[in-house]
């Protein structure tokens, strides 16, 4: 969590005891890859979590360091874009609406393998910076050689940034499943608050309120058995 080490492993707790809570009341395939997300979301607070500790000693280099940073990273830019919009696709049943998350799926895949190239080409590092932690991967910083150059860079980033917001917001209202657009509220919710308020600190904040949204799997999971799987 963007705030401290106990912050974020205690975000971990709660997240996998939601998880588990959405797990065993899960009845489908498509279901239970949905309710395992809090988990995927759990693993990434506790990864921030060594980040935390890692920094507070003054330690940037350490395996144990780069395993938290890569690891929070890779669930950031990579996983998420690819999860979500897949999971909310298999669990779509009108037509009309599946084609559109289809189509969201392989922008999402997109996205997250532009963001997977730029995780390995580059070394990764984390920062703390006004007690949250500051990913330098999230920040939109060019060197200035020419307004040309910085134009085209800009518009790939900004090109970049909006398939990865389609891939993570826009699925959960195109879905027809009761509640998903909760999720998808908060999401945006802590979009806008992340790089309004917290610019520095933005990936950390937003995933914040990620996980925090995640919570609400359980009542989707809940309501889908009762609308969906009756009898």
């Amino acid at each position: 969590m963007c705030f401290s080490a106990s912050a974020s492993f205690t975000a971990a707790g709660v997240l996998s005891a939601v998880g588990i809570c959405s797990l065993l009341k899960a009845r489908t395939y498509p279901l239970y890859l949905f309710a395992v997300t809090p988990l995927f979301f759990a693993l990434q607070q506790a990864l921030e979590g060594i980040v935390w500790i890692t920094l507070m000693q003054g330690d940037s280099i350490s395996l144990l360091n780069k395993i938290g940073v890569y690891g929070f990273l890779f669930f950031a830019g990579v996983f998420w874009p690819i999860w979500l919009s897949g999971c909310l696709y298999l669990l779509e049943d009108d037509k009309k609406r599946k084609k559109l998350l289809f189509i969201v799926f392989i922008i999402g895949i997109i996205a997250a393998s532009k963001i997977l190239f730029r995780l390995v080409a580059h070394e990764h590092t984390a920062v703390i910076s006004e007690h949250h932690i500051n990913y330098p991967m999230f920040a939109l910083t060019y060197e200035i050689t020419s307004i040309k150059r910085v134009l085209y860079s800009y518009t790939l980033d900004l090109i970049l940034t909006m398939a990865y917001l389609i891939a993570v917001i826009v699925p959960f209202f195109i879905s027809s499943i009761r509640g998903m657009w909760i999720i998808g509220a908060v999401t945006a919710i802590g979009f806008i608050v992340a790089a309004v308020f917290y610019s520095l600190a933005f990936g950390s904040v937003w995933c914040f309120f990620g996980a925090l949204a995640t919570i609400a799997i359980y009542y989707v999971v809940v309501n889908y058995n009762n609308t969906h799987l009756k009898g």
